[in-house]
């Protein structure tokens, strides 16, 4: 508190003297030499608290602001994946549905996205003959090998 006290009061006591100076010297290049005099000492009054200041404090802070921006990107990183994933899952699954439906199978699949591709996809069928060409739309159309496919039939 002190140091705050101190400084506050070569501020005012700065101010004062430049006051001072403005009221006593003439309106000429003296004065204004006098005038810039004062205005020298007052920013380097102004500035002197910057030497006290110590850097280390500035580095952990910079690192605490670093390791949080680190922190949320990678969260959102992982958001993002979450989406993309989710939205290839959703586009697949209209895409069998609709495919499906050209062929009058009534249909309902539910794809599986892990590390970056489709790993599985169950589909709910209404009859089981239409086990094998849903099978087939998969492997052709989609890419999904057979044992990465399962059926369920409902009677």
């Amino acid at each position: 508190m002190g140091y705050v006290k101190g400084f506050v009061g070569a501020v005012a006591t700065v101010t004062m003297i430049m006051a001072i100076v403005a009221v006593v010297t003439p309106k000429n290049a003296a004065g204004r030499a006098a005038m810039l005099c004062g205005s020298i000492l007052l920013m380097t009054v102004l500035v002197s608290p910057m030497k006290e200041l110590d850097p280390a404090l500035f580095s952990e802070y910079d690192r605490k602001i670093e390791s949080e921006i680190e922190t949320k990107a990678e969260m959102m990183r992982q958001k993002g994946e979450r989406l993309k994933e989710s939205i290839i899952e959703e586009n697949l699954r209209t895409y069998i549905f609709k495919r499906a439906e050209q062929f009058g199978i009534r249909c309902d699949a539910q794809p599986e996205y892990f590390n970056g591709e489709v790993c599985s996809v169950t589909v709910k069928l209404e009859n089981e003959k239409d086990v094998e060409k849903v099978s087939q739309i998969l492997v052709e159309e989609c890419g999904i090998a057979k044992e990465n496919q399962t059926f369920e039939v409902s009677e």
